[in-house]
């Protein structure tokens, strides 16, 4: 004699048993929880928690079978680690155009989060300027102005020189590093560069390369000439592992 699954009422089953149909119901008939809820006489609610709880005890497994899945580990984790909204981990490939890309999934991620006429600030280096020219089309479709997060016009241009003429630019005009922090500090309070920083902290939307001391000669900072080797063998030692806008942190902040 066999037992009608939807005559069976949730006394009849233990919790774990539950789990179980309920994932087999799910996952490899591809039942919907609403049907799941019928046939074993459970709320769309209990369905759902036991779900839940199967993933949580480890009684439901799910494997992904795709060269994505451990970028999809590495989103989670630094999405908790950072408190992060949005992450994107993009696959390695041997011998592939690093900088290239990542610019193409950084464009695909903006074009998601950026609204008609918004404002987009942005910081120089490689995988930046690669993101600005996947972005071409869409910056000057929707409006979007574009504010730079730090001196030094020249790093910009790579990425600025693809855009329409008509789209919107705010340059600091001040190099990315002053020769001692008088001139650092005098420059900063110069209008034409004190108006184009009150822009970019009131930016939308900001993107910023990271830098590595490991890359070494390969490093944006180095290849720019705003650093010498010396230098950066200099800040390595004392602990830097990396730079944002030419801003230098350790492993710790």
């Amino acid at each position: 004699m066999t037992i009608n699954d939807s005559a069976i009422s949730e006394q009849g089953m233990c919790e774990e048993e539950q789990v179980a149909r309920i994932a087999w119901f799910y996952y490899h008939d591809g039942l919907t929880q609403s049907e799941i809820s019928d046939r074993l006489g459970l709320t769309r609610l209990k369905v759902s928690r036991l779900l839940e709880k199967g993933h949580q005890s480890g009684i439901i497994r799910v494997q992904i079978n795709s060269r994505f899945e451990g970028c999809l580990e590495y989103e989670t984790q630094l999405r908790r680690q950072f408190s992060l909204q949005h992450v994107r981990v993009i696959p390695g490939l041997a011998d592939a155009d690093v900088g290239g890309r990542l610019g193409i999934g950084a464009a695909h991620m903006l074009m998601s989060l950026l609204q008609p006429q918004q404002m987009l600030a942005i910081g120089f280096g490689e995988a930046t300027m690669n993101t600005l020219q996947r972005l071409s089309g869409f910056i000057s479709s929707q409006q979007i102005r574009l504010v730079t997060l730090s001196g030094g016009v020249g790093s910009y241009m790579t990425g600025i020189g693809q855009l329409n003429a008509a789209c919107s630019v705010n340059i600091i005009p001040a190099p990315l590093r002053a020769s001692s922090a008088d001139i650092a500090r005098t420059l900063k309070n110069e209008n034409c560069v004190k108006d184009v920083l009150l822009a970019a902290q009131a930016a939308d939307v900001a993107i910023v390369g990271i830098g590595a001391v490991s890359q070494q000669d390969d490093a944006t900072i180095i290849r720019s000439g705003y650093i010498s080797q010396g230098e950066q063998l200099m800040i390595g030692r004392k602990g830097a592992v990396g730079d944002i806008l030419g801003y230098f942190f350790d492993a710790k902040r």
